[in-house]
């Protein structure tokens, strides 16, 4: 059998396509609960009614489920989206959509935040496949956005020279930033809460997740205009430039700030082994 047939490529019935849809859908509240580690295949076959064999005829793995996933919450996303960014074209347009954002996490509660971005905390470490597509899954909804931030540039309320790839990073930073600063003294990492990689040894694990935590230590102990440069340029993986764009300041500032956060965060990992 072809591995196309094995990850559920094949043509479907449509009762196997509305059989495998609810199987991707009980999945994806599950994973939205509880994160994709946690969730077992078993939970999916018991919420489901579904058997080992039928889950098994539609998935390769649970992996396969999960890009399943993936997929199915993007698709939502965008659909979700789209009654604002595709008129997207004014700032009473962006103050709209905004608000309806707000309205929409107001209504959930405020708790399991955006399903691709809780996905992408979780696997873009531990998956290339899983990282590769969220990042198209992101990208995809970002050139939404940057499309009505485009005709806004038309309109005149954007100035003419304005690139609206970097002002619509220079908006997600701050609104990064302004969420650490209001749950900063309220965060705590749980280390006992954190999946290791199960390809990892349980030594090699333990010393994975201690680095993990240690950077996060160290991070939300950086000062911001650091933190989002080190972050920018060592975890996104910008060039100094993209990086300088963004933030509206030299190159040099830009190396300035990173090798001060390096030394900070190396110092701080000292101090903590």
């Amino acid at each position: 059998m072809s591995r196309n047939a094995k990850s559920g490529k094949r043509t479907l019935t449509s009762r196997g396509a509305a059989t495998k849809r609810r199987i991707v859908e009980a999945a994806a509240e599950l994973i939205y609960a509880k994160g994709a580690e946690r969730v077992s295949l078993d939970e999916v076959m018991e919420a489901t009614g579904a058997s080992r064999s039928q889950l098994y005829h539609y998935f390769e793995n649970k992996d396969a489920l999960v890009r399943e996933v993936i997929e199915i919450q993007t698709s939502r996303i965008l659909a979700a989206n789209s009654l604002h960014l595709e008129s997207l074209d004014s700032f009473e347009a962006l103050r709209v959509w905004r608000d309806w954002m707000i309205a929409a996490n107001r209504a959930e509660g405020g708790v399991g935040g955006c399903p691709l971005g809780s996905l992408a905390n979780e696997l873009a470490a531990r998956s290339e496949e899983a990282r590769h597509q969220l990042d198209q899954s992101f990208a995809a909804w970002g050139a939404v956005i940057e499309m009505g931030l485009c005709r806004m540039r038309e309109r005149g309320q954007i100035r003419i020279g304005a690139d609206p790839k970097a002002w619509l990073y220079r908006v997600t930073v701050n609104v990064c930033n302004d969420q650490h600063r209001r749950r900063r003294t309220a965060v705590e990492i749980d280390s006992k809460s954190q999946m290791a990689d199960p390809a990892l040894d349980p030594e090699r694990a333990l010393a994975f997740e201690e680095r993990k935590r240690l950077v996060a230590e160290g991070l939300a102990k950086l000062p911001e205009r650091e933190r989002t440069a080190i972050v920018l340029r060592d975890i996104e993986g910008l060039s100094t430039a993209e990086v300088a764009g963004i933030l509206g300041v030299e190159e040099g500032t830009v190396r300035s700030q990173v090798f001060s956060a390096r030394l900070k965060l190396a110092k701080f990992a000292r101090r903590r082994q």
